[in-house]
């Protein structure tokens, strides 16, 4: 008797411990390394490149940012050529791979 009342206690325990970390948990906030992050490390951070990301589960626009762009020079230069060309409805999308090529605002 005594062994199945500690048993219970620890999953008890174990489930208090559980739903504690589950309801503190908060989705973090990300999106894919692109071009922009590369071309100009000094000058782009989580907000102004993200347009060189995608919103949705893909999380990178497959863009061949020189070919399409090929007059840009700045940052703002890519953007406007990203919006002119609309090319957020004309690229196909693909995941990240690997950590690396992840970027959060909680990293920066």
């Amino acid at each position: 008797m005594l062994l199945l009342a500690a048993a219970w206690l620890c999953i008890i325990g174990g489930l208090v411990q559980t739903g504690s970390v589950f309801l503190q948990a908060n989705p973090e906030e990300y999106r894919c390394k692109n071009y922009i992050d590369e071309t100009f490390p000094n000058q782009s951070d989580y907000s102004s490149g993200a347009f060189a990301s995608t919103l949705t589960s893909c999380k990178k626009w497959n863009i061949d940012w020189e070919t399409e762009c090929s007059e840009s020079v700045t940052l703002e230069d890519y953007e406007k050529c990203f919006e002119q060309k609309d090319l957020a409805n004309s690229a196909d999308c693909s995941v990240c791979s690997g950590l690396s090529s992840v970027l959060s605002p909680q990293l920066l």
